[in-house]
């Protein structure tokens, strides 16, 4: 479940509350902030001493692991010789023990176990008063075996101390853990960071939490896994809570960008239908006018099976050598309508007046107008001699079929 979790919520951070006991239920207060950057862990922040429960209040940022971590007065600890199973482990230590009363932790390599115990009537009113202040702790480690977990960092034949506790290093695993009286406390060098020597059990504690001992184990208690399942879910409910933030603003985004895609979209289409708009209302317009014109044609007998200049064609074919034609009327004018504002046209007769020097000539002309098939009839209107030319002067009408 812890791991099926962490991958989940990628938990990136713990908080190690180094509880040092100083007799009489009393405790002395530090938390070291740690952060898992790829595969190397840095310390983020530390502060303390603190002297009670109600200075860390205010102290704690964020919502990460708290990994308790208790040192000191009320914490025993001690090697036993080869591989002990871990029921019989507080019985190696305190052979009339009541398991029932103490909190065990225990550390086995290949030829030792390490021990260390702590009273629940101790503990106890400890996570009491912790939870009582926002501070849920999910874990606890008893000094000194979290220095355990810098096996993963050392090499073989390697010792490390804190000024408290000396311990050595072997085949990859730990050798000897013991009080170190008066020893020279000695920083770790991690890369380009270094862990100063009285911040390397807290160290130790977030290393194990990030990069689990599979040879550590450990009495688990009602509060602590009730905790471990309430930290769980508020991070889940975190979890939930920035997903759903992040896919409303992804769809808001979304939302944006279809808007103005859509938007830009409408406005190409209105502009576009603003221009087809202007050119409907001209072809309109155009349309309007070739109506006008083809009337004006129609009513000036322009337009039909026969042009005026078709007509015009034949009747100068026709025209003898001897008739000198003065008028040619294609559309003669009738009277206008009362309001004065339009002209009638006459579309069924054509006018023809000039002159000839002899009568003769006329009618032969005439009677090869009416063999036209575009002729119905030809009617003279006037013939007037004239003495003083020798010539005389006729007009007559064609009647159009």
């Amino acid at each position: 479940m812890n791991d099926w979790f962490r991958k989940i919520q990628k938990e990136r951070s713990v908080t190690v509350l180094e509880a040092e006991g100083c007799g009489g239920n009393r405790f002395r207060y530090r938390f070291v902030v740690l952060k898992l950057k790829g595969q190397q862990l840095e310390i983020k922040e530390h502060k303390g001493p603190f002297e009670s429960p109600e200075a860390l209040t205010k102290a704690k940022q964020g919502h990460p692991s708290v990994v308790l971590m208790l040192k000191g007065n009320g914490i025993l600890h001690r090697k036993l010789e080869g591989q002990v199973p871990f029921l019989q482990a507080l019985h190696g230590m305190l052979p009339n023990a009541n398991t029932d009363d103490f909190y065990v932790e225990s550390v086995t390599t290949a030829h030792a176990t390490f021990v260390s115990v702590v009273r629940r009537d101790l503990l106890a009113p400890l996570l009491t008063s912790l939870d009582a202040i926002g501070w849920l702790v999910t874990d606890v480690r008893l000094a000194p075996l979290p220095m355990a977990a810098l096996a993963l960092l050392s090499g073989n034949g390697t010792e490390m101390s804190d000024g408290v506790y000396k311990v050595r290093f072997k085949a990859g695993e730990m050798e000897s853990l013991e009080t170190s009286s008066g020893g020279n406390p000695s920083n770790i060098g991690i890369g380009e960071k270094t862990v100063q020597s009285d911040l390397i059990l807290p160290f130790s504690a977030g290393l194990g939490h990030f990069f689990p001992l599979a040879n550590r184990n450990f009495s688990e208690t009602a509060a602590i896994t009730d905790n471990r399942a309430e930290h769980h879910r508020k991070q889940m409910f975190r979890i939930g809570g920035w997903a759903l933030l992040l896919v409303l603003f992804g769809s808001l985004l979304v939302n944006f960008f279809l808007h103005d895609h859509y938007a830009g979209k409408l406005n190409r289409l209105q502009t576009t239908s603003n221009m087809n708009a202007r050119q409907l209302n001209r072809i309109n317009t155009l349309r309007n006018e070739i109506r006008q014109k083809k009337a004006l044609l129609q009513s000036a007998g322009i337009s039909g099976n026969y042009s005026m200049a078709f007509r015009a064609d034949q009747i100068g074919l026709t025209v003898p050598e001897t008739i000198q034609l003065k008028k040619l009327n294609l559309l003669p004018l009738k009277k206008p309508e009362k309001d004065g504002k339009r002209l009638i046209f006459d579309h069924e007769h054509l006018v023809v007046a000039g002159s000839v020097n002899r009568s003769t000539t006329l009618n032969k002309w005439i009677k090869e107008l009416e063999g036209l098939h575009w002729v119905k009839r030809v009617d003279l209107l006037d013939y007037m001699e004239d003495d003083k030319t020798h010539t005389d002067k006729f007009t007559f009408q064609i009647t159009l079929q």
